[in-house]
């Protein structure tokens, strides 16, 4: 999972399990020209935008220091029961498969009526009853005594869990993540960066595709390593699109809809020579980290004058 939201002080909160950010860590490499995993460019796989990919170095940074330890976790429920997991001590007998558990339900289902017919108490009243009491109160309607008895035995059975704590040590009903904060502009900015580069992923593909493990070692892989590696590099890519959206979309909860359409508009625009990113000058690279560390977006307009100065 990789999500980007945005926190009460208009902050971009980056946050994903530790796997997740290795992979954007080598493709934010490898989309700044950088050799990583035996990847090593003849040729820049972008033309024009290594000056603009290079401001994702700083990205990378953010994310090799969250995945080391330096900035922030996260706990999130991911779904399981809390009663499907035995707490540590509890008898094996109580582990139990759902499909085993066996429960007398024409008997339950008769109690409960007559309850229900015969008297007005709420349902959980009764059961915060004593077992004594609720057997007074069951005679008290004629109940018979064999049914009152498989009906009690049924309310006061022990509790039965599918999985023992014993044999799953790691298993809880929280995942945890690994989560960083940065300025949401200078996020929006390298999401704006990385949405130009992935519109020619299938370049930067066919780029990974040609290389060999050694830069000197020109010999063709067999057919089905180049598959394998071309179809490990595109869903891998999946990450930094992930990435890209949910940065857009977070926009959503600051500006008005016609904006965020507008915006959006932008954002899924062919590329074009005139792309605020292509050929950029160190003058230009200055002038954006300037901008991305200055901007503040906390509105509509915060958010047109941001797109207007890149």
């Amino acid at each position: 999972m990789l999500r980007v939201i945005v926190d009460e002080n208009n902050n971009a909160v980056i946050r994903a399990e530790s796997w997740d950010l290795d992979h954007m860590y080598i493709h934010l490499l490898q989309f700044a020209g950088q050799p990583v995993i035996g990847i090593d460019y003849t040729k820049y796989p972008f033309p024009g935008y290594k000056k603009a990919a290079s401001l994702l170095l700083a990205f990378a940074y953010e994310i090799r220091h969250a995945n080391h330890g330096d900035r922030e976790l996260y706990t999130a429920r991911n779904g399981i029961l809390s009663g499907m997991i035995a707490p540590e001590g509890t008898p094996r007998e109580q582990i139990v498969k759902p499909e085993d558990i066996r429960e007398p339900c024409e008997v339950i289902d008769y109690v409960e009526d007559e309850i229900l017919t015969e008297t007005d108490i709420d349902p959980d009243d009764f059961e915060k009853m004593s077992e004594a009491d609720q057997r007074d109160f069951l005679a008290g309607i004629q109940i018979d005594p064999d049914d009152m008895k498989t009906y009690l035995a049924y309310l006061h059975r022990p509790a039965a869990y599918p999985f023992a704590q014993e044999d799953y040590p790691h298993a809880s009903i929280y995942n945890t993540y690994i989560q960083f904060r940065l300025p949401l502009a200078e996020t929006l900015l390298y999401a704006l960066i990385l949405n130009d580069l992935l519109k020619q992923k299938k370049q930067f593909l066919h780029s990974c595709e040609r290389q060999t493990q050694e830069p000197d070692e020109r010999k063709m892989r067999k057919e089905y390593e180049k598959n394998s590696l071309y179809l490990q590099m595109r869903s891998e890519l999946l990450y930094m699109e992930r990435f890209c959206e949910d940065v857009f979309a977070s926009l959503y909860k600051i500006v008005d809809l016609d904006t965020y359409k507008e915006f959006h508009k932008k954002t899924e625009a062919p590329l074009s020579e005139r792309s605020p990113f292509r050929n950029l000058t160190n003058n230009d690279i200055k002038r954006l980290e300037d901008i991305a560390s200055s901007a503040k977006i906390n509105s509509a307009d915060d958010l047109r004058s941001f797109m207007e100065k890149i």
